[in-house]
């Protein structure tokens, strides 16, 4: 290998290193302190990011906190109800489960049987008369069932028992 070759390709290698006179940015060095810059202003906005990220987390914190006072809780209503409202809203028949009972829980609580409590229901007996919603039956949670008198049963014993 002569001189010559060997400094063929050292020129070559510094060309590849640092780029040539007219064109510095085409060699690797260039290249390398490009990408390190440009890393640098990444790292920069990824700081600012980071930043950003953790000042909404904490503002959604001191939110949920102060907000946690005067939330409702998730059962209770935040509708306002004026006094002529409440007024309507009392004089309305109310059909919530807790005011009606059906055939069954009147028999356990009579302890008779269900068919029983039908009868009683077709013959009147039950006070206030129930309703019928669809193939139920709903009695008023606070139902009577009025004594029979002797008469109208047919059995004089009967006006004798409660």
């Amino acid at each position: 290998m002569s001189t010559d070759d060997h400094e063929k390709r050292i020129h070559r290698l510094e060309t590849q290193l640092w780029g040539t006179d007219d064109n510095p940015d085409r060699g690797i060095v260039a290249r390398v302190m490009m990408t390190e810059s440009i890393a640098l202003e990444l790292k920069g906005y990824a700081q600012k990011i980071v930043w950003l990220l953790m000042a909404a987390l904490l503002l959604a914190i001191v939110n949920l906190v102060l907000n946690k006072h005067t939330a409702p809780a998730p059962n209770q209503s935040t509708s306002v109800i004026t006094s002529d409202a409440a007024q309507a809203i009392g004089s309305l028949p109310t059909t919530s489960r807790r005011d009606y009972l059906l055939v069954s829980e009147v028999a356990t609580r009579e302890g008779k049987a269900e068919r029983t409590i039908i009868e009683w229901i077709e013959a009147g007996r039950i006070q206030p008369a129930p309703t019928k919603n669809g193939k139920e039956w709903r009695i008023s949670a606070e139902y009577r069932i009025p004594p029979q008198l002797a008469a109208s049963s047919g059995n004089p014993e009967a006006a004798a028992q409660p």
